[in-house]
């Protein structure tokens, strides 16, 4: 019986061979010059890794924290054109950059109404009469107009 099965086979292949006829070429291969030649070797055009995997790059981002200093606060903000913005308690991050909140605040009148001096510093903030410190910078009030302390 198996020997029977392995014969037809044998004879339906040989019958399908002959029915096929021998094979040609269709035409004749294509002459190609240099340049598409060259261009044929080319890869394909580099893709971001992300792109690769179907994954959506981030877009860009801006944060900013209002910091807990001062008479009304001061702010902190960072952006990113890459989507990488975080806020912590006392400071903002922008691609690995941080930025942090002042730590200190002075304020001095300067004996006008509405003339202020204010300051915002990160190591030391001090007051003295018409003048305010931080961080080693001295900011003045201008010239003295009715004041009395």
């Amino acid at each position: 019986m198996k020997a029977t099965a392995f014969f037809l086979l044998i004879l339906c292949t040989c019958a399908l061979g002959a029915s096929a006829g021998p094979i040609r070429p269709s035409s004749a291969p294509a002459v190609l010059d240099t340049a598409t030649f060259l261009e044929s070797l080319r890869g394909p055009e580099p893709v971001e890794a992300a792109a690769r995997r179907g994954v959506q790059t981030k877009s860009a981002c801006t944060v900013t924290l209002q910091c807990d200093v001062g008479a009304g606060g001061a702010s902190v903000q960072c952006s990113s054109p890459n989507g990488n913005c975080f806020a912590g308690g006392n400071y903002v991050e922008c691609d690995g950059t941080r930025y942090n909140c002042p730590s200190c605040y002075a304020s001095v009148d300067c004996c006008f109404p509405g003339d202020t001096l204010d300051c915002y510093g990160y190591s030391s903030c001090s007051k003295q009469f018409r003048s305010v410190t931080c961080d080693g910078v001295t900011y003045r009030c201008g010239p003295i107009r009715y004041c009395s302390e």
